[in-house]
């Protein structure tokens, strides 16, 4: 349920933008209002259930000293999706620019790098 007073915020957000000139589409109440034709929503399935990969490799990363590499074997996983998620950890538990990731396609690895 819309309070009036989100529907009046609204309707003022509305008139700004039309005397913009500004070229938007907004879902809002149920409605859709602009100018623009809002792209279908897509329905992305994952390849992996949640955790799946941080299970595996997490065990393989975690205790990494500064300056230490290691190389994290593709598995049954694809290497973009795994790279993709080490780095992630990487920055979430280290901090960003404190790791170096990168898919070795040639040898099914990913490598990583503790830095900081």
């Amino acid at each position: 349920m819309v309070h009036d007073i989100q529907k009046a915020a609204f309707s003022k957000a509305l008139t700004f933008l039309n005397a913009s000139g500004a070229e938007y589409a907004i879902k809002f109440d149920g409605g859709v209002y602009g100018t623009l034709e809002l792209a279908p929503e897509r329905s992305k399935k994952s390849l992996y259930k949640r955790g799946e990969t941080h299970k595996y490799f997490w065990p393989l990363v975690s205790d990494m000293v500064i300056g230490e590499v290691r190389e994290v074997p593709f598995n049954s996983f694809e290497g973009r999706i795994l790279a993709s998620n080490i780095s992630s950890a990487c920055v979430r538990n280290w901090g960003v620019g404190c790791s170096i990731v990168r898919l070795c396609k040639d040898t099914d690895v990913v490598a990583v790098l503790r830095v900081g």
